[in-house]
């Protein structure tokens, strides 16, 4: 069973979000590991934990009062059956916990299509593309933007 849990603890956090493979997917260029220190207080990190591991990560960030961006962080080892059932989790802590969050934003680099599939495996559906927006390897890419409203996260949970 998937426990999703608010966590402050940075050290967890950096280890998770700078892990070789997650750092390589989600760093944009001119960011450096040593350099990753994140915002426990504007920002809203949910653990997944199975027993006592942690599989990964959910940030949110407020976009308003009624608006969070969300940024998955799935430990490799625990992708699939896992790492979907850490995804409905994260979906249930926002609408147990957030009352006021009537819809989750996702914003896709268009490289990642893993990643896009696995949004709309959750329940987010496509809204568009947000044009070169974000910048990797030197290149400018597109992004695609997902969303999922209140009243569609309690048809999946």
């Amino acid at each position: 069973m998937i426990i999703a849990q608010r966590t402050h603890d940075t050290k967890l956090i950096r280890s998770i979000m700078t892990n070789d493979v997650i750092w390589a997917a989600t760093a944009e260029d001119g960011q450096e590991k040593a350099d990753f220190m994140p915002y426990t207080v504007s920002d809203c990190w949910v653990k997944m934990m199975l027993d006592s591991v942690c599989v990964g990560l959910f940030v949110f960030e407020r976009l308003n009062k009624v608006l969070l961006k969300v940024h998955p962080a799935i430990l490799p080892e625990y992708r699939g059956k896992i790492g979907h059932r850490a995804g409905i989790e994260h979906l249930r802590w926002i609408y147990q916990n957030e009352p006021a969050c009537q819809k989750i934003v996702a914003h896709i680099p268009t490289p990642y299509i893993s990643v896009k599939l696995y949004a709309k495996m959750l329940g987010y559906r496509e809204e568009g593309i947000n044009r070169a927006s974000y910048m990797k390897n030197g290149q400018l890419l597109d992004q695609w933007m997902l969303g999922i409203t209140r009243d569609e996260i309690a048809r999946v949970i």
